[in-house]
């Protein structure tokens, strides 16, 4: 019984939390965290390979591809018929090239050029997501600071605490749920406080709720 009551209470203060968050920050700041990571990703998804062959590789080609070389060369110059290094293995699964029956000079010829423009591409990504990330923070920032400064303060914090509530909600469920599927674990309802669990009303309602289904009823 006692338990039914602290999870109902501690449901209860997420949910109001998630408002207050929803309240003090506003719909534009409190969505701009999500949406500057999926657009920071997508574009920096969708221009890493266009910008890393036009602008990245042409001027790191020969230092990496210089590196690689060497890599290889020392990993196999004490025997030339010795086992290849675990790494270099690697880096030849992950460009789809077979390996065996090949000498090194073979090997360093068909894996560089692939295992350069894979670098390339990553080393590109990371920096068009970080750019991105700052030039959306900047874009954001002066929405925010547009939505409260004019009239349109008052609907920024009423959708933001609408979806501050949504959200802290959509967690509370999933807490619900996992803390549900951990009770009904045989080895844990043989427990008294587990089998004796029936949870308070609060608790139940999110155990029956259904975001999937709730969205699907619109």
């Amino acid at each position: 019984m006692t338990l039914n009551i602290i999870l109902d209470i501690v449901i209860s203060l997420l949910i109001v939390t998630g408002g207050i968050i929803g309240v003090c920050c506003g719909f534009v700041k409190f969505v701009s965290g999500p949406l500057r990571f999926v657009g920071s990703f997508a574009l920096a998804f969708s221009l890493a390979d266009v910008v890393s062959v036009k602008l990245v590789e042409p001027w790191v080609n020969a230092p990496i591809a210089n590196q690689i070389e060497q890599f290889i060369l020392n990993k196999t110059a004490a025997d030339p018929n010795a086992e290849l290094p675990t790494l270099v293995k690697f880096a030849a699964g992950l460009v789809d090239i077979d390996l065996d029956g090949k000498t090194v000079s073979e090997i360093i010829t068909e894996l560089t050029a692939p295992l350069v423009h894979i670098i390339c591409i990553v080393v590109t990504f990371v920096i068009l997501y970080f750019l991105a990330k700052l030039v959306l923070w900047f874009v954001f920032w002066l929405l925010d600071l547009f939505f409260n400064t004019t009239l349109l303060v008052v609907p920024n914090k009423v959708i933001g605490t609408i979806f501050g509530l949504f959200f802290a909600a959509i967690i509370v469920w999933l807490l619900v749920i996992i803390f549900n599927f951990i009770v009904n674990i045989p080895a844990v309802h043989e427990n008294e406080w587990a089998a004796n669990f029936t949870g308070g009303p609060i608790f139940r309602f999110f155990t029956r709720l259904s975001p999937l289904g709730l969205l699907l009823s619109f």
